[in-house]
């Protein structure tokens, strides 16, 4: 039998049920035992351990002896026989029932500190992140022409008229920084700086896969801006690792708190109490992402229709009519075709023939 699934009480009450059963039982099979091992001859020292043998068990109530008789007997020796029976009933029955209520608890105890360690992530997502030592944030503004981010001028001055952005170099070394400014990164992380601080910032962010490489030679003056001269950077690559929308649970991975219950992300560092039998229980502060999805009207109708079978038939027979007039078209034309190819053949001979006459008369 399996008792994983059972509470303790659950197992306390069936130890106490079957205590209660060999209780009732085991005098049973004692005197029988005893009954066996019995001489013809015994003294009556030995009758007497027997006879309390069995007034201890429940042969004398099995067998109807004078012990358990209520006729001729005092009525207040009955009610206390019966008395003393109940209780042995009731004894039996609670038994097995009071235990039943007892249960374990696992409760917190007063906060204390421990040190959370780095836990390796052993999933697909965990094994497709690479390390970050080499990681640095950087951005790039504009598109098909590179403009300057803010606080990250580096040569080239940027304007704008009627027909468009053109990028011009102040210097013979310009070039686009890539550099995140200093100030702009202290903004963004002044808020969640400090060694007690869980709240990542966007700074905090990084791609999960990425390659790290730079264009060392320069671009010629028709070609896109130098960045960094030439010097490596890191740039994000897209790449897909796990599903986690059939999950329908909590999951923490390498990074992130992933919520597919009701759809949101909170970024985490990987990292774990100290291992313990009864485990841990705290509480963080999380940049905790969760995107609102709505419905917006296009103003945009799609009708359509379905036909009924009559309609269908109707269409289907004028459809066949249509192409039997195409067929019938057609041949005509081959024939007409035909008959001018045979009159255009007969005007050809007799031409011939009036040729070869006019030959045969010179």
């Amino acid at each position: 039998m399996d008792i994983r699934g059972l509470t303790v009480g659950e197992v306390a009450g069936i130890i106490n049920a079957a205590v209660v059963v060999a209780t009732l039982t085991f005098p049973l099979l004692l005197v029988l035992f005893v009954i066996g091992l019995l001489r013809e001859t015994n003294t009556a020292a030995t009758w007497s351990v027997l006879g309390r043998l069995l007034n201890d068990s429940l042969w004398p109530l099995i067998l109807g002896t004078d012990t358990v008789a209520r006729r001729n007997v005092s009525k207040r020796v009955v009610a206390s026989s019966l008395l003393a029976t109940l209780g042995m009933i009731v004894l039996a029955i609670v038994s097995p029932i009071t235990p039943l209520g007892l249960s374990t608890h696992v409760g917190s105890t007063s906060p204390k500190p421990v040190i959370f360690s780095y836990v390796p992530d052993t999933s697909p997502m965990g094994q497709a992140t690479i390390s970050h030592a080499d990681y640095t944030n950087n951005r790039l503004c504009g598109a098909m022409l590179l403009l300057n981010c803010p606080g990250s001028r580096a040569g080239y001055d940027t304007t704008r008229n009627s027909t468009g952005w053109y990028a011009n170099s102040s210097t013979l070394d310009a070039y686009m920084s890539s550099t995140i400014a200093p100030n702009i990164t202290e903004v963004f992380t002044s808020g969640t700086n400090g060694d007690e601080n869980t709240v990542s910032s966007v700074f905090d962010i990084a791609w999960r896969s990425f390659i790290v490489y730079g264009n060392a030679t320069k671009p010629a003056a028709n070609e896109k801006q130098w960045i960094d001269h030439g010097r490596s950077r890191a740039q994000g690559s897209f790449q897909y690792s796990q599903s986690f929308i059939l999950n329908n649970r909590y999951e923490a991975i390498e990074g992130l708190i992933v919520d597919t219950i009701s759809g949101a992300i909170g970024f985490r560092n990987h990292t774990m109490p100290p291992s313990s039998e009864t485990g841990f229980e705290w509480s963080e502060t999380l940049l905790w992402i969760e995107p609102e999805t709505i419905c917006v009207d296009m103003n945009l109708t799609v009708d359509y229709s379905i036909p009924s079978p009559a309609r269908e038939q109707k269409e289907d027979e004028r459809y066949e009519a249509s192409e039997a007039k195409k067929d019938l078209r057609h041949a005509e034309f081959e024939a007409k075709k035909d008959k001018r190819h045979e009159e255009s053949m007969t005007v050809s001979r007799s031409i011939l023939e009036s040729v070869q006459q006019t030959w045969s008369i010179q």
